[in-house]
């Protein structure tokens, strides 16, 4: 049921690119970061310094260290043992946060003015997929901020698409926050 969403190459770097191609680039990114979350959730992942050949073939990498905001925004949900891999070099800065055996992993989009129309682009995309079900009650607009929340049909897993509801400072700084989660199975 997963495998109809799963590691497509990213698309090419390219810099000075017109606004309709950066938001393509972006949302490609954002879909990338998405698929490295979700299989790395899964424990099928290849978010680790083994594989940098394949992250590199996808167009990415593992990182030590990552902008201070990405930081301070995520570091809460892994304080051990955290994982750091950027997507593409030029245009926007997406970066793949997570720790070693975490059930999150969160999807970070900044500095760029693309981020809003891809963020969108990308969550219309999960939406038109047969696995994914928009939840209409907990999605939505408030302060500012849109949030989109999808669950996989089968329950176990959330998809949360985070951001403001208009690029903010030109596009400068944290602009697209994607989290994806396995969903505890309930006891009885």
């Amino acid at each position: 049921m997963l495998a109809s969403f799963f590691l497509a190459p990213a698309l090419a770097v390219q810099t000075h690119l017109p606004f309709k191609e950066r938001v393509a680039e972006v949302s490609g990114r954002i879909e990338l970061g998405f698929k490295l979350c979700a299989k790395h959730v899964l424990r099928d992942g290849i978010l680790s310094a083994d594989h940098s050949d394949q992250l590199a073939k996808l167009g990415a990498r593992m990182v030590e260290s990552i902008p201070q905001d990405v930081r301070d925004n995520s570091a809460p949900l892994f304080p051990e043992h955290p994982l750091f891999a950027k997507i593409g070099d030029g245009g926007s800065i997406v970066f793949v946060v997570t720790a070693v055996n975490s059930t999150a992993c969160r999807v970070v989009v900044s500095d760029t003015d693309a981020a809003l129309n891809a963020r969108l682009e990308f969550v219309d995309r999960l939406r038109a997929t047969s696995s994914w079900v928009y939840d209409t009650r907990r999605s939505g607009t408030a302060n500012g901020y849109m949030k989109d929340e999808l669950v996989i049909k089968s329950g176990h897993m959330i998809t949360i698409v985070n951001g403001p509801q208009m690029t903010q400072d030109e596009g400068r700084g944290i602009q697209v926050f994607v989290t994806v989660a396995l969903i505890p199975k309930s006891t009885p």
